[in-house]
């Protein structure tokens, strides 16, 4: 989707305000960052994870290391990780840290899954109007026949609680136990099973949500004419005329209450005031190089992440 729409403007946020001006791109990469730290996180979990065999039902076997090598090698021949001898037989039994380790791994994906949901369900409000999500995968009202309602996005959020749950469902089971085992380990199955069923299903059918996904240009082009989205561009602006960033803060911030605070006939825009006017604010300003500055061009060129990166990953 990145690719589809490489070049385009669009608006960045922070606290949920207008910020600056981004590439849709860059805010799509963000997430795609996200998802490769959990790809590697699960790779990790995997490679870190050993399975040990000989614990008996609590304190060991009366076979020898020999005994359990020949055993290995008899019932996993092929196996990429083979099982190894227990390392101390009552943690061994009483021990369910690689099941929370994976479920926290889960939990964080499910976070990024439901962060996105959240900024598609309220790009696509008539408030953002930035993005069309497709059709399929969203339903309309049983009253009101103009309604398109993001179900699928909704239901991700939604089953955050539940994973979220199953981790700690299993945590507090966990957490007032004596060693070693207790029955009240069983219960380890359905948080496991109940997260990885979620959030293989929601990774399966967003797959296929994300190519459907348009961008609403003409709407985007409109919210880019709010000049308030260039004044740190403006400031910096300053900066690189010498000025203190302290002193172009302030200037800028002045600018841009002084035009908020205009109304009616008396409105104007940043763009559109006269030099005489500028000076006032500050010397180094002209109408010329505020023309420059309020661009979103401008704006995406002048700003970099400077090791900047499209993650790739094998599959």
């Amino acid at each position: 989707l990145a690719e589809k729409y490489q070049g385009r403007p669009f608006i960045g946020y922070t606290h949920t305000q207008r910020a600056q001006v981004v590439l849709f791109s860059d805010y799509l990469t963000a997430y795609a960052h996200m998802f490769c730290r959990d790809i590697k996180r699960v790779a990790n979990f995997y490679e870190a994870v050993v399975p040990f065999i000989g614990a008996g039902a609590l304190a060991g076997s009366s076979l020898d290391k020999k005994e359990y090598d020949k055993a290995i090698n008899h019932f996993f021949p092929g196996a990429q990780k083979k099982p190894k001898s227990v390392e101390n037989a009552l943690d061994n039994v009483s021990s369910r840290d690689f099941l929370i380790e994976f479920l926290n791994i889960l939990s964080i994906v499910q976070m990024h899954l439901s962060r996105f949901a959240e900024d598609m369900i309220l790009y696509s409000t008539q408030e953002f109007d930035y993005v069309d999500l497709p059709e399929e995968f969203c339903t309309g009202s049983s009253l009101m026949p103009h309604k398109k309602n993001p179900d699928f996005l909704e239901l991700v959020r939604g089953y955050t609680g539940r994973v979220y749950a199953n981790q700690f469902s299993l945590m507090t089971t966990m957490k007032g136990l004596p060693l070693s085992y207790n029955r009240d380990m069983q219960l380890d199955k359905e948080p496991l099973f109940s997260s990885l069923e979620i959030v293989k299903d929601e990774l399966r059918i967003m797959v296929k949500f994300v190519k459907g996904i348009k961008l609403k240009e003409e709407s985007i082009a409109a919210a880019l004419e709010d000049e308030c989205l260039y004044a740190t561009e403006l400031a910096e602006f300053l900066v690189q005329k010498g000025v203190a960033f302290k002193d172009a803060h302030d200037t800028v911030g002045k600018i841009v209450r002084f035009i908020s605070a205009k109304e009616g006939s008396l409105k104007m825009k940043i763009s559109t005031m006269p030099d005489k006017l500028l000076k006032q604010f500050h010397p180094l300003l002209n109408g010329k190089d505020i023309k420059k500055v309020i661009n979103p061009k401008f704006a995406v060129a002048s700003k970099r992440s400077i090791n900047r990166k499209v993650p790739k990953v094998d599959a």
